[in-house]
């Protein structure tokens, strides 16, 4: 069986959506495990952004509220 990919998702005789995309010559399969195109769209969406960030050396930025936690650490175990 082939299965022609459209905008990256092609759907399997199951009813789930599968993706493939090439980033820098490297391709990436699998499974969205969604049966409906836009939940697979945004899966599609959220594994390209993932694959993107971790190819560009991009950390997850902390929130303001993880900051603050982190620093009441380290102040605290600085001034008593």
């Amino acid at each position: 069986m082939t299965t022609k990919y459209q905008r990256g998702l092609a759907k399997h005789e199951s009813g789930v959506f599968y993706y493939c995309f090439r980033i820098n010559g490297q391709q990436f399969k699998g499974s969205t495990r969604a049966t409906d195109l836009t939940t697979a769209r945004k899966v599609l969406e959220e594994k390209k952004r993932i694959v993107l960030q971790e190819e560009c050396g991009i950390k997850r930025i902390p929130t303001l509220a993880e900051v603050r936690d982190q620093w009441l650490k380290v102040h605290k175990a600085v001034y008593k």
